[in-house]
């Protein structure tokens, strides 16, 4: 398990627990300046860290809920980039 606190600014915490070689569970709340209310889901495929996100904010809390995979995704080939292969970000690779 890995916890990262103020990734979003003072008054933060994200939470990070593996599921398996390729999933995670992400899970987060901050604090934050605005105030705000709304609910956001979304599942998406075939690109970097693609799974389910869903997030919540009211009055100044945000809360963030993920399941996704830890890889990056090779539009090229159309598939998720090989444990020995680099990836490659918009020409440049990531490392």
């Amino acid at each position: 398990m890995k916890i990262t606190r103020d990734v979003f600014g003072r008054g933060s915490l994200y939470v990070t627990q593996a599921l398996g070689r390729f999933k995670s569970l992400e899970t987060g709340y901050a604090v934050v300046h605005r105030e705000s209310l709304g609910i956001s889901a979304r599942f998406t495929t075939k690109q970097d860290h693609a799974g389910l996100r869903c997030s919540f904010s009211i009055g100044r809390l945000f809360v963030e809920f993920n399941i996704c995979d830890n890889r990056h995704w090779n539009h090229e080939a159309d598939r998720f980039y090989f444990d020995d292969e680099e990836p490659v970000f918009e020409g440049y690779p990531l490392a």
